[in-house]
C-alpha cells in the first residue's frame, strides 16, 4: 500500500495531514478488494488511574483506537478515505483523573481541572486526493469532519515515543517548585512523567547519546545531542539501554523507567536544553 498524499513511505504518514519519520513502525491488516487497497490497525488498553491527594480520584477505563483506510486509483491520482476511532466518550464527558491538567473541556461548557478531557468518537473521518507532479513532489486535497486538524501534529497513537504510556500523567511542571524531598523552593528544569518501573523510554529525536550512566540527583540518566545546540535529558531510569556515542533514531528505547536519584517514586525526568540552558520542554512535546 503507497501513500496517500506522495510519492514517499507510507509510514511517513500520520494522522491528518502530518508527518513521522519514515522508520516509524506502521502495522496493520492489509487487504485487496477490487481496485482498492485497504488497512487496518489498532489496539485498546484497559488503565486503572490513581490520581493520589486531596485533588486525586480513581478511575478505570479503556483507552486506544480503531483506524481503517482505503485507497484506489482514480484518473491519474490517488482517492483515499480514512477513519480513526477512539472509545474515550465512553467514559464520560469528565475524562480520568490527571493532577495539574486544567483548560480542557468536553463539552465546550464546563472546564475541566485535574482531569483530562476524552478525545472525540471520531478523531479522524477524511478523504484524500493526490496527483503526483514528480518522483518527489504532490498536489493533494484533504477534507474531513472535526477531529485531528488536517495541519497540525499527529495524534499521539502515532508518535512512537507516546505509544507505550500514553496516559503518562505530568506529575511535576517546568519552574519554581516545593522541592519533594528537600522541602525548598526550587527550580525544576524539566517535566517528570509518572509511568510503572520498567516502562520503556524513547528518543525524542535523532540524536548522539553524549552521556549515558549516573549524573547526581538525576541517578541514572541519558543525554542526547540533537545538534545546532539541542539537547534532551532522561533522569531516574531503572536501567540505561544505550552508550555513550551510539546514535539513535526517533522512537529508540533508550532505557527504562525508575527512582534512582533524588526520586520519590518511579517516573521520567524529561529536560530540553538549549545551548546548555533547560528550557520548557512543553513547546517541543
Amino acid at each position: 500500500m503507497k501513500a496517500f498524499l506522495g510519492p514517499y513511505a507510507m509510514t511517513r504518514e500520520g494522522s491528518g495531514t502530518s508527518w513521522v519519520p519514515d522508520t516509524t513502525p506502521h502495522e496493520g491488516v492489509h487487504g485487496r478488494f477490487g481496485e482498492w487497497s485497504t488497512m487496518w490497525h489498532g489496539y485498546l488498553n484497559l488503565i486503572y488511574d490513581r490520581q493520589g491527594g486531596p485533588r486525586g480520584a480513581n478511575k478505570t477505563f479503556v483507552n486506544g483506537m480503531v483506524m481503517g483506510m482505503a485507497q484506489r486509483p482514480l484518473g491519474d491520482g490517488t482517492l483515499g478515505v480514512r477513519a480513526m476511532l477512539s472509545p474515550d466518550p465512553f467514559m464520560g464527558k469528565n475524562g480520568y483523573p490527571l493532577l495539574l491538567a486544567s483548560g480542557e473541556t468536553a463539552d465546550g461548557r464546563t472546564h475541566l481541572i485535574d482531569r483530562q478531557h476524552p478525545h472525540d468518537l471520531f478523531m479522524e473521518l477524511a478523504g484524500t486526493y493526490s496527483h503526483n507532479l514528480s518522483a518527489t513532489s504532490s498536489v493533494f486535497l484533504y477534507a474531513g469532519l472535526p477531529g485531528e486538524p488536517a495541519l497540525g501534529p499527529p495524534a499521539f497513537m502515532h508518535r512512537t515515543s507516546g505509544v507505550d504510556i500514553p496516559e503518562a500523567p505530568i506529575t511535576s511542571g517546568f519552574g519554581a517548585r516545593v522541592h519533594p524531598i528537600f522541602h525548598t523552593v526550587r527550580m525544576h528544569t524539566g517535566l517528570d512523567f509518572g509511568a510503572g518501573y520498567g516502562t520503556p523510554i524513547r528518543a525524542g529525536a535523532d540524536g548522539t547519546v553524549v552521556k549515558a550512566g549516573s549524573l547526581g540527583g538525576y541517578g541514572n540518566a541519558t543525554v542526547i545531542d540533537h545538534g545546532r545546540g539541542m539537547a534532551t535529558l532522561y533522569g531516574h531510569q531503572s536501567r540505561i539501554l544505550v552508550h555513550e556515542g551510539q546514535t539513535v533514531k526517533r522512537g529508540e528505547v533508550i532505557g527504562l523507567v525508575g527512582a534512582t536519584g533524588f526520586a520519590t517514586g518511579p517516573h521520567l525526568h524529561f529536560e530540553v536544553r538549549i545551548d546548555g540552558t533547560p528550557v520548557d520542554p512543553r513547546p517541543y512535546l
